[in-house]
Formats: structure tokens, C-alpha cells, sequence
């Protein structure tokens, strides 16, 4: 025993402390930035979001599990007669071996460690949705509503996403639950009236199959909503045929789904297993037929032959919140009058627009740069900037950019030691004035050279060297 402890503590030091590490070093960053309370909040929503999904998992597959055990468990017992006393018919004699091990403590723990696996999974796979859970928790109306479905702007942004990956989790939830049992009362042969048992395990795929179309139709809610994301038109949103046939098909599936599902509600007490398997066949024969056909051959053959005439309507709806998106919707358009004439006044006026005019092409100007300022083979500036930064006292328009380390550039002197030990970053950058060249017809450097040379006190380098840009990314 000692030894396999010599061993094992070791190995579970090391999975404890890799696993931990990451989130250490998370947790020394955001509390050297001041940001500490941002951290806490990430796990906090993290293990919120996965505790409730875990929770809803293992509630719902535990309960599954005791009725499907409680079912088989009737199947083993066979008949009882009129005076009470269970009897097993010759041929299957090992039926109650299996009935008193179906019954024991050991089954039972197995049916909480499945449970509790299933809880694991789902718990862990939803711990990245903790942005959307704090936009649902933190949800905020625009007072705006869509055109198409009259919803507040504010729904699809911060309850949407959260909403729809909460369907998808509980419809897969579901789903495996409710295959699971078909196929396990399939492999015991209760899916039959006449096997013992074999109404309660009816009754249970049905109230199954209810959860499902019932979660199906709420699917196709959120389908209406995911209309306002459509990409299908000539512009980005609900087009004519989203909202012309896959609109009322969506509506159609929504109520058709609950109307099956309070079928297979009733089919409790109905119990007939044929039922059972013409409900999701009709939805999905349906779904196919009305949901994808029909939509493609309104696109096809109303849309594509007048697109304009169709389309308008909703290339304006884009347009417009387009513009209410970037805050330009209050722009007022005032027409310019006819061009004054030029004068020394109006010059003198415009002093500080005209002395930043630019007169040098940026993409000629980077080819300069790389021939009078690379100064190695493996520096590169990738583009140029404009910008412009105050010297003097006088706002001025300037070319800027990088000298960046390109890897690629080292060629026969690419080694791992050379990329990773020598070779390690950029150096510098070059600054010069967008209309100003020297005698030589080259641009005037303000920045410039290795080391860094300036005479302008703003532009100084303290630190010149470029770890991270465009360039240097890894």
C-alpha cells in the first residue's frame, strides 16, 4: 500500500497544481491591474451557470433512471394472481435473481454515479457561458423594437443567446434521456401491452416524448427570433422570404409541436406505443416539408425574379438601424452652397488644415521605409499609420510606423535558439510629416534610425523595443 502511495501522491500533486497554475496566474494579473473583483465575478458566473445546469441534469436523469428501474423491475416480477403470490414461469427462472439485483444497494449507487456523470458533463460544457448568463442576469431594454417581430432591441442582445443555449442543453438533456430509455425498454421487450410492465414503460416514453415536443416548440420560438440574424437576403436580417414563409411555417411548427405534445400527454393514459412513434415522425415529416421546401421555393421562384421590388422594405429596416447602431440616424444633410472663391483670407483661416495636407502615398512610402530605415534584413514595416500628435504646440498630420521583427526573414539563420533566444523583437519607429521632403527628394525623418534618434522632445523612446504588433504576434 506504501508504495503505491509513493507513487500516486506525486502524480496527484502535479494534476492539482497544473491544473491550478493557469488560474493562479490569472488571479496575480487581475489583482496587479486592479481588477480583481472582474476575476471573482468570472468564477463566480462560472460555477453558477455550471451548478444550475448540473443540477437540472442530475434531478432529471435521477428521476428517469428510478422510473426505468421501477419498470424493469415489474417486467422481472411477471404476474400475480388473484391470492397475491408471485410466481416465475420455468423458462425464466434467473428473473428474479436479476429482480433482487435490480433491487440491491449497489444499483442504486449506480444509478446516483450515472447521474452525477451526466450532471458532470453538462456542468462542465456550459462554464463558457458565463458573458451571455451575466447579460441575461444584466439585461437592459433600448426602448427600440424591430419592425418584423415588435421585440425590444435589448431581448436579442443580452436574453437571446443565453436562452437558446439554454434550449439546446435541456433539448439534448432531452433527447439522450429519452432514447435511452426507448432503447433499454426495447431491449427488455416492455414496449408491449401485453409484457408486465409494459404500460408503465409506455406511459414513461410518452411523458418523455411531451418534454421533447413540447421543448421543440419553444425551439421554434426562438427560431422566429433568430429571423432578425437571417443572412439569406441581399442584406444582413430578415429578408422576404424569412418573413413571408418561414415566419408562418415557424408559427405553424410552434403550435403543431405543443398540439402533439399534449398527444403524447394523453398517450399516459392512452398507452399505445404506436402513438408514440407517429408524434415526432409527423413533426419532423412536416418540419422538413414546411420549414426547408417551402421557404427555398419562395426564394426561388417570387424573390429571385423581382428581388428589387421584394427586398426594399427590408434593406431599409437594415439601413436604418444600421444607422442607429453607429449613432449617425440625428446627422442632418445641409447641401454646400456653390464654392466661394479663393482667397489670401480664407488661406490665412485655414492656416492649420492647409500645413497638413497630405501630399505623400502611403503605399509607395512604405517601400521607402523599407529600404532607408530596415536597416537589417529581418526588420519590417508592415503598413504605415497616419496620425497625428501635437509638436510645438501645433496639431501635425505624420506617417508612422513600426520596425517590426519578421521570423520569416531570418531564413538559414531561422533556429529555434536564434528565434527564441536572439532574436527576439522589433526595434523602433519611424515618424516623418506627410508633406515634407528633404533636398533629395526623401522623406524627412522626425524619428528614426538604431538607436531611436529625435530632435522633437515629444516623440523620445523610452522604450523601443516591440514584443507584440502586427508582425510580432506570438
Amino acid at each position: 500500500m506504501r508504495r503505491w502511495l509513493i507513487f500516486i501522491i506525486p502524480v496527484a500533486l502535479f494534476v492539482l497544481l497544473s491544473s491550478t497554475a493557469g488560474i493562479y496566474t490569472e488571479l496575480l494579473w487581475y489583482q496587479t491591474v486592479g481588477y480583481i473583483n472582474i476575476f471573482w465575478k468570472v468564477i463566480t458566473s462560472q460555477l453558477a451557470v455550471s451548478l444550475f445546469v448540473a443540477a437540472i441534469a442530475f434531478i432529471f436523469t435521477l428521476f428517469n433512471l428510478y422510473l426505468l428501474r421501477r419498470n424493469m423491475r415489474k417486467r422481472m416480477r411477471g404476474s400475480v394472481d388473484e391470492s397475491n403470490i408471485r410466481y416465475f414461469p420455468t423458462s425464466h427462472s434467473y428473473m428474479e435473481y436479476i429482480d433482487d439485483f435490480l433491487s440491491s444497494r449497489y444499483v442504486t449507487l449506480g444509478l446516483f454515479a450515472i447521474s452525477l456523470a451526466v450532471a458532470v458533463m453538462w456542468g462542465i460544457g456550459s462554464t463558457g457561458q458565463w458573458m451571455n448568463f451575466q447579460m441575461y442576469l444584466n439585461k437592459t431594454p433600448f426602448n427600440l423594437a424591430d419592425p418584423i417581430l415588435n421585440q425590444d432591441a435589448g431581448y436579442y442582445l443580452f436574453q437571446l443567446p443565453f436562452m437558446l443555449y439554454l434550449y439546446r442543453t435541456v433539448m439534448g438533456l432531452f433527447v439522450v434521456v429519452l432514447l435511452g430509455a426507448t432503447g433499454l425498454y426495447f431491449l427488455s421487450g416492455l414496449l408491449s401491452l401485453s409484457a408486465p410492465g409494459g404500460r408503465s414503460a409506455i406511459a414513461h416514453v410518452s411523458g418523455l416524448l411531451a418534454l421533447v415536443l413540447a421543448m421543440k416548440g419553444l425551439g421554434y420560438k426562438l427560431n422566429i427570433d433568430q429571423l432578425v440574424y437571417s443572412p439569406r437576403g441581399v442584406a444582413f436580417g430578415a429578408s422576404y422570404t424569412d418573413v413571408m414563409a418561414s415566419l408562418p411555417i415557424f408559427r405553424i411548427l410552434m403550435l403543431l409541436s405543443f398540439v402533439l405534445a399534449a398527444g403524447a400527454l394523453l398517450n399516459i393514459f392512452l398507452r399505445r406505443f404506436r402513438l408514440t412513434l407517429a408524434l415526432p415522425a409527423a413533426l419532423l415529416l412536416l418540419s422538413v416539408l414546411a420549414g426547408s421546401i417551402y421557404p427555398s421555393f419562395i426564394q426561388r421562384f417570387s424573390v429571385e425574379p423581382n428581388e428589387l421590388v421584394r427586398e426594399t422594405p427590408y434593406i431599409e429596416n437594415n439601413i436604418r438601424f444600421t444607422r442607429i447602431g453607429f449613432d449617425i440616424d440625428k446627422i442632418q444633410e445641409i447641401p454646400l452652397g456653390q464654392p466661394a472663391s479663393l482667397t489670401a483670407q480664407t488661406l490665412e483661416e485655414n492656416e492649420g488644415t492647409i500645413d497638413n495636407i497630405r501630399l505623400l502615398d502611403w503605399r509607395l512610402l512604405n517601400q521607402t521605409y523599407s529600404q532607408l530605415q530596415g536597416i537589417r534584413p529581418y526588420y519590417r514595416f508592415n503598413d504605415i499609420d497616419i496620425d497625428r500628435y501635437t509638436i510645438d504646440g501645433q496639431l501635425r498630420q505624420l506617417m508612422v510606423s513600426v520596425r517590426e521583427m519578421s521570423v520569416q526573414d531570418l531564413q538559414d539563420n531561422r533556429t529555434w535558439l536564434t528565434e527564441h533566444l536572439v532574436y527576439t523583437h522589433g526595434y523602433g519607429a519611424v515618424v516623418s510629416p506627410v508633406n515634407r521632403i528633404t533636398a533629395q527628394g526623401q522623406p524627412e525623418f522626425l524619428l528614426g534610425d538604431i538607436p531611436p534618434r529625435t530632435d522633437v522632445e515629444e516623440l523620445q523612446l523610452s522604450r523601443p523595443q516591440i514584443y507584440f504588433g502586427e508582425l510580432t504576434n506570438d
